[in-house]
């Protein structure tokens, strides 16, 4: 199963967990934060690809919080036999 998480337009950590919990079919119970999500994932046992498109924040924190969530994909990439994912960075545009 493919999955597409357009992270472009997300500017909040609360945003980004409603998005993941809708797209990925989350369990209500994951926590919203990137230590139950990694759990989670970890125990899904259907294979996958996690198409992700993210650009540059603005927002400093949110930008860190994003490199964290690329992380834990990389981890679960690594640790996951049948979870694959493709991270695409959008660069910012040209003023």
């Amino acid at each position: 199963m493919e999955y597409r998480l357009d992270l472009s337009q997300i500017e909040e950590k609360e945003e980004l967990h409603a998005m993941l919990s809708e797209i990925l079919e989350l369990p209500k119970y994951y926590g919203k934060n990137l230590d139950g999500f990694y759990d989670v994932m970890s125990t899904r046992s259907e294979e996958m690809t996690i198409v992700v498109k993210v650009n540059h924040k603005e927002n400093e924190a949110l930008e860190k919080y994003l490199n964290q969530l690329h992380q834990v994909l990389v981890d679960l990439e690594n640790e996951c036999e049948n979870i694959f994912v493709e991270w695409t960075v959008i660069p910012p545009k040209d003023l």
